[in-house]
């Protein structure tokens, strides 16, 4: 015979060519691909069943692999106190979780060219689907069981609130009489020699309301038969002044609003102790947001440095009175329209 590598004529025994030494006999054939199977089911959802086992709904992720037992132990259990989810959760991350097959659960990711994902048989998904139905009902059904109180408990709860609130106001009632009648004489003289005659005639006041039947009320008629004269045309003076303090700081910032580089689309204000409002032209509309919010701010500055405030602070348009930004004192930033 002919050796089949090299051409020569061998012998017919020959096991192994004398010319070329190619063995004739065995042929090294490679060794057959191992496939390796994993579960079905989706890594990424049993994390997700299994994390919902820390807000009370254990055990979906063991309904979901096809582990019945475990998982209605688990429903029962909170997870074993959260302990039992807490480690499946550790397994289903690194990937060592196992179905009720004995095959783990995989990510696409970890898939490799000679894995295979297992077929689900169509009444396995079923009941899966009935074991994690189940368990969201008992656990909607035990939350409106904690939530239930019957009508009885109910109204003694209302009962027990309202006998609080007649307590908590009966208790602000005794705070409020706590001062004696001493302590408002005391506060009536002391103010009245102070020349604080408003605040005196407010002591005085208090003391006729908590104590109307109080020894003191004609005895202080008696040595300060000028007390509410004094007392209310000091009060009407204070008010007149604050209010004189507040139109002068208001032309302060017209003022200073009307000879500096914002003057240009200045227009004017109007104001209260509620709100505020500085008035620009059509100008407004051309400045980028940027500056209209660094306008907002510099005209805010000179109002608090002018010694005026108010809860609101707005810019407004002349013609429109539209609002078109503001700046709350409370928030300390501008609202950009």
């Amino acid at each position: 015979m002919y050796c089949k590598y090299c051409g020569k004529s061998i012998p017919d025994d020959a096991n192994v060519c004398p010319y070329c030494g190619r063995d004739l006999v065995s042929e090294k054939k490679e060794p057959e691909e191992k496939i390796y199977y994993v579960s079905a089911q989706s890594r990424t959802k049993a994390l997700i069943l299994c994390l919902l086992g820390f807000v009370g709904l254990a055990g979906l992720h063991r309904f979901y692999v096809g582990k019945w037992l475990t998982g209605v132990l688990y429903l029962f259990t909170y997870g074993f106190f959260f302990f039992g989810t807490a480690y499946d959760l550790f397994k289903i991350w690194s990937e060592s979780f196992k179905d009720s097959d004995g095959f783990p659960l995989y990510a696409e990711s970890s898939m490799q060219k000679n894995y295979r994902r297992r077929t689900t048989k169509p009444s396995s998904k079923g009941l899966m689907w009935v074991g994690i139905l189940f368990s969201i009902l008992f656990f909607a059904g035990l939350i409106s069981f904690i939530a239930y109180k019957p009508d009885s408990q109910v109204a003694n709860i209302e009962t027990s609130q309202t006998s609080s609130g007649s307590q908590s106001e009966q208790n602000k009632k005794e705070q409020k009489k706590e001062k004696s009648e001493l302590e408002f004489v005391q506060e009536i003289r002391d103010n009245y020699v102070k020349g604080e005659y408003s605040k005196a005639q407010g002591a005085f006041v208090s003391l006729k309301k908590q104590y109307p039947d109080s020894q003191y009320i004609a005895q202080i008629n008696m040595d300060y038969p000028d007390l509410d004269e004094k007392g209310t045309r000091q009060a009407k003076e204070k008010k007149a002044q604050a209010e004189q303090e507040v139109k002068e700081a208001a032309e302060r910032f017209n003022n200073t609003m009307s000879n500096n580089e914002l003057s240009p689309i200045y227009a004017g204000y109007r104001g209260d102790w509620r709100k505020f409002s500085c008035y620009v032209n059509s100008g407004w509309y051309n400045l980028t947001d940027e500056q209209k919010k660094a306008y907002t701010e510099i005209t805010y500055k000179i109002f608090t440095q002018c010694g005026l405030s108010a809860p609101l602070f707005y810019i407004v348009h002349r013609e429109t009175e539209r609002n078109l930004a503001h700046y709350n004192q409370a928030l300390g930033r501008p609202s950009l329209d």
